[in-house]
């Protein structure tokens, strides 16, 4: 059975998975990750056990903040896309009373 919706149920479904497949193209992005990389192994390189150990629990933590902040732009640029999608199709957005907000 071919799916009316496939995006839809692929979502629905756990089948779409986009962070997986994200491998950027750009030589720039590409060298500030290798130059992270570089500066993140100098600085290890120098510290204690106990400063290694408190130095990726900073990264941990950096990591998860920036994931949120990325989580949460992506989910407001979906609404943005929804919106103009709709208003593309013609459909106007009503406030509470029932008027146009457009």
């Amino acid at each position: 059975m071919c799916p009316i919706f496939p995006y839809l149920d692929n979502l629905y479904f756990g089948n779409l998975n986009p962070n997986e497949n994200l491998h950027s193209s750009d030589p720039e992005f590409n060298e500030i990750q290798k130059q992270a990389c570089e500066l993140e192994d100098q600085i290890e390189s120098k510290l204690n056990l106990l400063d290694k150990d408190l130095f990726h629990a900073m990264l941990h933590t950096r990591g998860s903040a920036s994931a949120m902040e990325v989580r949460e732009a992506f989910a407001v640029g979906y609404q943005i896309a929804t919106n103009l999608l709709l208003e593309a199709l013609g459909f106007r957005k009503q406030d509470e009373e029932g008027g146009e907000t457009n």
